[in-house]
């Protein structure tokens, strides 16, 4: 748990993209994960908020992503615009069923785009 309060409060605190990047990293390889995305958004004005991302995943599937609008299917993304707490799996998979469902189809049809994806990270 310290680990990851000193990487939480290190973002916080950062002061480059890099160090950012760098302490996202390591709690994706601290809870032995592949890939991160954080995204944030930062008011400019009272009208206007400036969108932050990063993330590591390869860039063929965040196009893809991006292109097909899948985060307008995506649970967690929808669970991140309508809550600021972080999601309790045992207390959120019920109602979550519905969409990660629909989600999940989506998934199974991209399956070799994934894949193609993976193995193109791997031989790289």
């Amino acid at each position: 748990m310290e680990k990851i309060i000193k990487c939480i409060e290190t973002i916080s605190e950062a002061d480059s993209t890099v160090l950012i990047e760098q302490e996202l990293l390591s709690l994706t390889q601290f809870f032995d994960y592949d890939f991160y995305l954080l995204g944030l958004s930062v008011p400019e004005s009272v009208a206007r908020s400036k969108v932050l991302i990063y993330n590591n995943y390869p860039t063929d599937w965040r196009e893809y992503y991006d292109n097909n609008n899948l985060a307008n299917v995506d649970p967690i993304v929808k669970h991140c615009f309508e809550n600021t707490e972080p999601i309790h799996w045992h207390q959120k998979w019920t109602p979550m069923v519905g969409h990660i469902s629909s989600f999940l189809k989506w998934l199974i049809q991209l399956m070799p785009r994934i894949s193609a994806c993976r193995s193109r990270l791997h031989q790289g």
